[in-house]
């Protein structure tokens, strides 16, 4: 199957799986129109507070098995960023460029 059919294919996986958690949360639609699919091969499900990054292959099979799972997901990673678990990053974090998040520091307890 080609790249661009995969990722139209998870895109529209996504966009149902939104869709579902908006049915039942309505209350949480502000907070998902700021958080906008970036489609990224080979990558984990991430967020940086405004971008939910996914591989398209792994989303796409995820839907085909068990649509509720990425419906989970979704809400896994809206909620972090409601309750402001993830940080800012730069702005190029997650570009298509990027392969993984940039490690972020943390300040030790003492």
């Amino acid at each position: 199957m080609a790249t661009e059919s995969v990722e139209a294919l998870a895109l529209q996986a996504f966009e149902l799986s939104k869709r579902e958690v908006l049915v039942h949360l309505r209350f949480l639609n502000g907070a998902s129109n700021l958080l906008k699919p970036l489609a990224v091969r080979g990558s984990s499900l991430a967020t940086d507070g405004t971008r939910f990054r996914f591989d398209p292959v792994d989303l796409a099979r995820s839907y085909a098995r068990d649509p509720g799972s990425v419906a989970r997901a979704y809400l896994h990673v809206l909620l972090h960023n409601v309750f402001s678990f993830c940080t800012r990053m730069p702005e190029k974090a997650l570009t298509r460029d990027a392969g993984t998040l940039p490690a972020t520091s943390r300040s030790k307890r003492r």
